[in-house]
């Protein structure tokens, strides 16, 4: 299991605070080749050349904005399997609330026990970090090489 980088960027535009969950190029470059069976959830996140991340942690966010993909709350909503994988093996499982589109009136959450139905236990971990990253208003930047 990797832990990513968290942290928060102000954006020089409109003075907006974003909350970042990174993924560094090098836990990528180990998955990259197998991520066939999260692709969609890897197709919503943001991938940022080197350079400009780097100049967005330094308050420089002008070019940084340009790689920001869709809003943490809209990722939730259009994953392709928003089901828990265990819905049918979990004693506490509830079909209204285990999945990943459940926002109840009093900004309740899905349950932190969530898991994107994958395959793969290498990749396991990674769709639980950006699953629970937009689930907390995260959004995933991938680094990339520039």
């Amino acid at each position: 299991m990797f832990f990513p980088n968290e942290y928060s960027i102000r954006l020089k535009s409109t003075g907006e605070v974003i909350h970042i969950t990174e993924i560094n190029k090098f836990v990528f470059d180990q998955v990259k080749n197998n991520i066939k069976s999260i692709q969609k959830l890897i197709e919503k996140c943001s991938f940022v050349p080197t350079e400009i991340l780097q100049e967005a942690k330094m308050g420089h966010t002008d070019r940084f904005q340009k790689y920001l993909n869709t809003q943490p709350m809209g990722c939730l909503i259009q994953i392709d399997k928003p089901i828990c994988k265990l819905i049918n093996d979990c004693g506490m499982a509830d079909i209204n609330k285990c999945h990943t589109k459940f926002i109840s009136n009093n900004r309740g959450k899905f349950p932190i026990c969530l898991e994107y139905s994958t395959d793969s236990i290498e990749l396991k971990d990674l769709s639980w970090i950006i699953v629970h990253a937009w689930r907390e208003g995260n959004y995933i930047i991938i680094e990339v090489d520039s």
